[in-house]
């Protein structure tokens, strides 16, 4: 993990706050020896302290605590100063020595004791109701070794309880109590967010970030919390970077950015106005450089790997783990621009750092930046043992760490048994050392002869291996090229196909333009299938001074949707030109009927296709109008005034309900010069989109607000900015049906 648990180096500076520069051998103090005239005595010396002194022999011991801190000797101290600290009756010292014990248990790994002795000190010294400061620090450290065990749900139970601990307000808090429960809060949402990014519940862990950041933001204690938010703001730029979705990354990296600006304003004045950003700087152009290269934009990815090398020649502090995870997005970089030879030394340089700090999965970073330049210089021969060592990687690091301490033990067994020997065969020993390097120069004699015999045979397997490898990959790619090949052929034929389609579709719906010519201002109609064709289709039809106009939704979209809309269309062609003047709601029971007959819908195992739909008609002559509806509304704009018609709960199609359970209704309006109607599929009212990430559904709501924005502009500009607020609305989300809207104005 890339600086994930920095955060605890911060709570560990801010325990060992007045650490001296000096250091002291281990064996140089024993509690026997310790000097208990030491000036460090003096109250003033102790940030946090000043309250309560200290005797010369307690400061003492408080100072050579802080020498050794992090050592098994600090445990030692430790103990000594809680007990002299509990005879003196100094509450904070004693605090302090239980926090420098537990933070040697964790700097020393010793991770089953950090959770045991955690367990048992925040039950007998109850901080919960006493310090909450305690109980955070305590509860922290507990989880990020839950963390680092790969103990996550262990983690995020901790880390909940903590949540809820800090977020209950006791009658007794005050000011600095107040904001160590905050504090405390939004390390709860920090350890969340760090175990669900650790199990790639990726979404979650930005959630936690988000909520913890806009916590401390909206706080009254922002100031005094600028260093964890920016801790928090690092993390969620790391779990970003690890999104599939990449530009979203980008959002949550500008984001970044903007809180470092954000962070050197605010510490002006502050503790953390000398803070060291700078490794945070060049983190966010590292990931900036990484995320580019994924979208395949070396430009800028150059131009932030630029600015890294910039602060790497700037700043000496800098730490290594930086350099080799420069290297890393530089091999990324030059594999992107086709600059193998140079993506190769870039990533040897990664390659050393890992194996030389014994750092398994970064190394496997490394080592695939690697073979894909070899594998682009076509270096075949190299690939093999470079994918070798990404499979036995983790193997080899394993059994190289037993046979170190199989190896110690021996020497120890081995070195006291000689001595015991020597004691008792002194006058033996020449002969023994004689007899000694005779066996061991023969044993050595046959193991090189036997190794030698071993390296040809293993070098000739891995021949006959290799070669094997390099023909079974040619075949299987030679096979995949194949099937992508035919594949690719299918679907352009099925796409084909799906645009004629398209095309036919397109030809049988009306032309709207032609309507203004027919008794009214005129007609638009905005049209977006979801899959090329559309099981949505509007539909008009001029009779004497009728003008009809129907919306409808049928089942299901793409090809199957597209044959209901043409089954529909075709039917109500028929009915006007066969029926004496029928009314939208005869118009509507008739369309049910003759769908019925066409899908042959008669029994319980027949398919449920159907439709929804709107129906108008218009008498151009009197400016009377009548609408009916199977599930569909119809909004009528009438003197400014909105009226919406509420249809039937009942589809085309539908074999549940007739005309004697639930007949079609119809409603009548008389209309003047300048009025609207509209009718929609449920594709606009259920698209999502907003400024919200997981977006809402635009609803009825937000579909009569754009029609109150549209319905005073002319009819020729409402289809555009219809459209317009489409877009603006949905944004980047998924287009999720059928979209389809007519509007008429008389």
């Amino acid at each position: 993990m890339k600086k994930v648990f920095s955060i605890v180096g911060f709570f560990f500076f801010c325990v060992i706050l007045f650490a001296q520069d000096n250091v002291v051998e281990d064996d140089s103090i024993e509690r026997e020896t310790v000097d208990t005239t030491s000036n460090g005595g003096s109250s003033e010396d102790y940030n946090g302290f000043e309250e309560q002194s200290m005797s010369p022999e307690l400061s003492a011991l408080v100072d050579s605590m802080e020498i050794v801190s992090g050592t098994a000797l600090a445990e030692r101290l430790a103990d000594l100063v809680y007990e002299q600290a509990f005879e003196e009756d100094n509450i904070g010292i004693r605090d302090y020595a239980l926090q420098v014990k537990l933070s040697t248990y964790h700097a020393l790994a010793k991770y089953d004791r950090v959770i045991e002795y955690a367990d048992s000190i925040l039950v007998v010294e109850n901080f919960q109701s006493s310090s909450m400061e305690m109980y955070s620090f305590f509860m922290y450290t507990k989880i990020v070794t839950y963390i680092e065990q790969g103990k996550y749900r262990l983690a995020i139970e901790s880390a909940e309880e903590m949540y809820e601990n800090s977020t209950t307000t006791s009658s007794t808090d005050n000011k600095s109590n107040e904001k160590d429960r905050f504090s405390a809060s939004c390390n709860a949402l920090m350890c969340i967010g760090l175990a669900n990014s650790e199990m790639g519940m990726l979404e979650e862990a930005m959630a936690n970030y988000n909520e913890c950041i806009s916590n401390i933001k909206s706080s009254e204690f922002v100031s005094q919390m600028l260093t964890q938010m920016l801790e928090a703001e690092t993390y969620r730029m790391q779990t970003a970077q690890k999104l599939s979705d990449k530009r979203r990354a980008l959002r949550v990296l500008d984001s970044y950015a903007e809180s470092i600006e954000y962070f050197r304003k605010e510490s002006v004045g502050t503790d953390f106005e000398n803070a060291f950003i700078e490794d945070y700087i060049l983190l966010m152009n590292i990931c900036y450089a990484d995320i580019y290269c994924d979208l395949n934009n070396p430009e800028r990815a150059r131009h932030h790997i630029n600015e890294g090398e910039k602060l790497i020649d700037e700043y000496e502090d800098i730490a290594d783990q930086y350099f080799a995870q420069m290297d890393d997005v530089r091999a990324k970089y030059f594999n992107l621009i086709g600059d193998y030879e140079s993506a190769l030394i870039t990533a040897d340089n990664a390659i050393e750092y890992y194996k030389e700090n014994n750092k398994p999965n970064q190394e496997s970073q490394s080592l695939k930046f690697k073979f894909e330049a070899i594998n682009a210089l076509n270096r075949h021969t190299e690939i093999y043992p470079i994918a070798k060592r990404i499979i036995t990687l983790t193997d080899t690091l394993a059994a190289q760490r037993l046979k170190s301490s199989l190896d110690e033990m021996q020497t120890m067994m081995n070195v006291d048994k000689l001595e015991n020997e020597a004691r008792e065969l002194e006058s033996q020993r020449m002969i023994w050392i004689l007899v000694s390097f005779s066996v061991l120069m023969a044993a050595f004699a046959g193991f090189v002869l036997m190794k030698r015999h071993r390296d040809k045979e293993r070098q000739r397997i891995l021949s006959q291996q290799k070669k094997l490898l390099e023909e079974e990959v040619e075949r299987q790619t030679h096979e995949l090229r194949e099937q992508r090949d035919e594949i690719e052929q299918k679907n352009r034929d099925i796409t084909d196909s799906i645009n004629y389609a398209q095309r036919i579709q397109k030809s049988i719906l009306p032309d709207m333009s032609y309507f203004s010519q027919q008794g009214i201002e005129g007609a638009f109609a905005f049209f977006i299938p979801c899959h090329i064709v559309s099981g949505d289709f509007y539909w008009a039809y001029k009779r004497d001074t009728k003008l009809y106009f129907a919306c409808a939704d049928c089942t299901g979209h793409g090809v199957p949707g597209a044959f209901m809309s043409m089954i529909g269309t075709t039917i109500l062609n028929d009915l006007c030109k066969r029926q004496d003047e029928p009314s939208p709601s005869e118009m509507l029971e008739l369309l049910h009927i003759n769908l019925l007959a066409v899908l042959q819908q008669s029994g319980e195992e027949d398919s449920r296709d159907g439709m929804d739909i709107a129906i108008m008609e218009y008498d151009t002559k009197s400016g009377k109008v009548i609408v009916s509806g199977a599930r569909r509304p119809v909004y009528l704009y009438i003197n400014g005034e909105l009226i919406e018609y509420k249809s039937a709960k009942r589809s085309i199609g539908e074999r549940d309900y007739t005309r004697d359970t639930m007949p079609f209704t119809q409603e009548e309006y008389q209309l003047s010069k300048g009025d609207s109607v509209y009718m929609t599929s449920d594709g606009l009212p259920d698209q999502f989109g907003g400024p919200t990430p997981r977006g809402k559904r635009l609803l009825s709501g937000g579909l009569k607000r754009m029609l109150a924005t549209i319905v005073e502009l002319p009819i020729d500009k409402q289809q555009a900015e219809i459209e317009r607020l489409y877009w603006e609305w949905r944004n980047d989300k998924e287009q999720l049906d059928d979209i389809s809207l007519v509007g008429i104005r008389v």
